[in-house]
C-alpha cells in the first residue's frame, strides 16, 4: 500500500504501533494506524458548508486505479455488525476464536451466508474483505489543483455513514437526492440483517464515501479529478438555508429525514 501511494507522491512513514483492545476483533488479528502530519495553517480546509453548495459524491466502490481488483465499497465501518448479519452459525460452531464469548449468542453469526457463496456476480468475501479505500491520491490533486476558495466542505462518510455531515454543519438543510444505485454489498447486508433503510444510512457509506462541499462551477472539475483515478463522482445533492440543522436523502421514493 505505502509504496502504490509512494507512485503518486505521497509518503507514509511506517513507525511501528500497539493492538488496541477491540474485543471481536483482536480474537483473531488487528491491524491498526494512527497518523499524523504537519503543514501550513494556510493549508488547512475548515469545513464551513454553506448555503448554495453542492455536494460531489465519490464512489466507494469499483476499481480504481491504483487497486487491484474491485472494491466492494463496505469500508471500515459496521463490520462487525455486518459479518455477523450475514454469516451463518456455521462460523461460531467451528471458529469460536473468530467472536467475543461475551457477546449474546443470538446475535452470533446469525445470518444465511457462507464467504464461498455467491451473491450476484461476487463472492460474498470478495464483498466483505474488500478493504476500505483511500482517497489520498485525489485529495493530493484536488489540494493542488483545485481553487481552495470554492470548497467549503470535506466530508468522510465513515462514522455516522450518510449523516456524518451533521456534525460538521449548522444551519443549513443538506438534500442528497441522486445517490449512487446501491452497490451489492449493501444490499446483501439490507437483505440478511432487515435493518431498515433509514438505519444503515447512519451506519453505513452506503456507496458514496468522501463528499466535496463547493460552489456549483468548481463541480465538474472535482468530477474529473476523480474520474482521473477510475473513481465515479457526481453531484448528488446541493445545501439550502434552513433554521435547523437538517439532512434529507432521498432514495428508492423514499424522502429519510435527520437532525
Amino acid at each position: 500500500f505505502c509504496d502504490k501511494m509512494n507512485d503518486h507522491g505521497i509518503s507514509i512513514h511506517l513507525t511501528g504501533g500497539e493492538t488496541a483492545d477491540v474485543g471481536d476483533i483482536v480474537r483473531t488479528i488487528d491491524v491498526g494506524y494512527t497518523t499524523f502530519c504537519r503543514l501550513k495553517r494556510t493549508s488547512v480546509l475548515q469545513n464551513d458548508i454553506n448555503p448554495g453548495n453542492v455536494i460531489v459524491s465519490l464512489a466507494s466502490f469499483g476499481q480504481s486505479s491504483y487497486e487491484n481488483k474491485y472494491n466492494s465499497g463496505i469500508g471500515s465501518n459496521g463490520l462487525t455488525s455486518a459479518r455477523h448479519d450475514v454469516l451463518s452459525k456455521y462460523y461460531a460452531e467451528h471458529y469460536p476464536e473468530a467472536y467475543d464469548p461475551n457477546t449474546d449468542k443470538s446475535v452470533v453469526f446469525c445470518g444465511s451466508k457462507k464467504l464461498s457463496d455467491q451473491f450476484g456476480s461476487y463472492a460474498v468475501h470478495e464483498l466483505l474483505l474488500s478493504p476500505t479505500r483511500t482517497y489520498l491520491p485525489f485529495l493530493k490533486m484536488l489540494f493542488s489543483k483545485s481553487n481552495l476558495a470554492a470548497i467549503n466542505g470535506i466530508i468522510h462518510c465513515t462514522g455516522g455513514g450518510q449523516t456524518k455531515v451533521l456534525h460538521f454543519a449548522n444551519g443549513v438543510h443538506i438534500v442528497k437526492n441522486n445517490l449512487f444505485d446501491l452497490p451489492p454489498v449493501f444490499d446483501l447486508i439490507h437483505q440478511e440483517s432487515g435493518t431498515d433503510l433509514k438505519e444503515m444510512f447512519k451506519v453505513f457509506n452506503m456507496g458514496q464515501r468522501l463528499e466535496i462541499y463547493c460552489d456549483e462551477n468548481e463541480a465538474r472539475s472535482v468530477i474529473d479529478m476523480a474520474n482521473n483515478f477510475k473513481i465515479d463522482a457526481k453531484v448528488n445533492g446541493y445545501v439550502e438555508h434552513s433554521e435547523s440543522t437538517e439532512l434529507s436523502i432521498h432514495f428508492n421514493n423514499e424522502i429519510l429525514k435527520y437532525s
